[in-house]
């Protein structure tokens, strides 16, 4: 077993045919400690930074359960580098005494229980030099290469916005709560001090053009959010549930396949 991921993790890396090569690019699971390594490597330089090694270990603990999506950029005079990364964790693999990050914030059993094979997506960043469209869609591309292979029946996640200023993102919370809000009856539920997004709801509505790259993907495919938002001052973001069940995207993943 390599060091900090289970050896069924390993073992699937190769039965889920995902990986996409383009220019000095390829886009593919971890299969290695060392990928594993420069991906912790990374998340660390963009997210944890100011948290202390013991915090940013214990923010990973999920990282033994998970598939993680790399970019790796090829450099001919310093060697290969992972500049990118998406963390999968897929239900089949997690056990069961263990649960998904956004459950810390947020219940959502009626979804859980309503779909037998859950992916969440978390920690998703780039280098900041490599932040640009190519790399974008080669990871979206990839990503849903896993999804048709692995045949998931609901995909869900935290989407965050960065600062702690709610007022800041009120226009993009108005357009979300307006045009995707979850059911009622399968509403996520905050387990923690959490804010109505319905009281930042603003005249001044922001255009579909103006949220994140990977909260667009979700969107396109049918994504719902939740009506309570957190506020976090660790990782000074604000931030929402986010979730699409397979009824809605599979068309979309197909459609990206061939594209």
């Amino acid at each position: 077993m390599e060091k900090g991921v289970s050896e069924k993790i390993l073992q699937s890396v190769k039965e889920i045919p995902c990986e996409i090569k383009a220019g000095k690019y390829t886009v593919k699971l971890a299969e290695t400690a060392e990928e594993i390594r420069q991906t912790q490597v990374l998340r660390a330089k963009i997210f944890f930074q100011h948290l202390s090694k013991a915090q940013q270990k214990s923010a990973e603990t999920r990282d033994y359960y998970a598939h993680h999506l790399i970019v790796i950029y090829h450099d001919k005079n310093d060697g290969d580098r992972v500049v990118g990364t998406l963390r999968l964790i897929n239900s089949d693999y997690l056990p069961d005494s263990e649960r998904f990050y956004s459950q810390e914030y947020y219940q959502f059993d009626e979804l859980l229980k309503a779909n037998q094979r859950c992916l969440e997506l978390s920690r998703f960043c780039i280098e900041e030099k490599f932040r640009k469209g190519s790399i974008l869609l080669l990871i979206w591309k990839s990503a849903m290469a896993y999804i048709n292979h692995v045949k998931v029946d609901m995909m869900f996640g935290i989407s965050s916005f960065p600062g702690q200023n709610p007022q800041e993102h009120a226009p993009v919370l108005s357009l979300l709560y307006r045009d995707y809000l979850a059911e009622l009856d399968v509403m996520p539920k905050p387990v923690k001090d959490a804010y109505p997004v319905k009281e930042l709801l603003s005249e001044n509505i922001a255009q579909e053009r103006q949220l994140p790259t990977l909260v667009r993907g979700y969107l396109k495919m049918g994504g719902k959010i939740s009506d309570h938002y957190y506020v976090d001052p660790v990782f000074n973001t604000i931030f929402v549930f986010l979730y699409v069940e397979f009824d809605n995207f599979k068309d979309y993943v197909k459609e990206v396949g061939r594209s």
